[in-house]
């Protein structure tokens, strides 16, 4: 009986194992989707910002330009920036990959010499915003 016991344990131990290892065969699509879903969210809640844009404050109007500044940088080199957080092993969760995306894009600005002080907030806008942007402004 003891002895059918431990061979019953040891298979169930076994298969777990043979399962865990089956579920780690293709983390990183699971993973660059979660970045691709975490990606989108920060680039709506860049969108939101535009209804700042006419304000009276300087500082909030460069605060929108750069908000449309990262959004544009982070759409254009989206598949880029998930496979370098794959290879840098940033964990999916919001702050991470916010900390991760806020420092890349703010490299890529030092690497270019742009002086984000001055930034015209109306010249960083589009144009003609994203029809989502417009139903979501107008549930408003």
């Amino acid at each position: 009986m003891r002895t059918a016991i431990i061979i019953l344990a040891c298979i169930t131990i076994m298969a777990l194992g043979a399962t865990q290892a089956s579920g780690d065969e293709n983390p990183t699509r699971e993973t660059a989707s979660a970045y691709g879903r975490i990606i989108d969210a920060f680039a709506a809640d860049c969108l939101f910002k535009t209804d700042l844009r006419y304000s009276k404050s300087r500082h909030i109007r460069n605060d929108v330009a750069i908000s449309c500044l990262k959004n544009g940088y982070w759409q254009h080199h989206r598949e880029e920036l998930i496979q370098a957080m794959t290879e840098a092993g940033v964990e999916a969760k919001g702050y991470q990959v916010r900390h991760f995306l806020n420092n890349r894009f703010f490299a890529h600005a030092r690497a270019r010499n742009l002086n984000l002080n001055a930034v015209d907030p109306l010249a960083a806008l589009p144009e003609n915003p994203p029809d989502e942007f417009e139903k979501m402004n107008s549930k408003r």
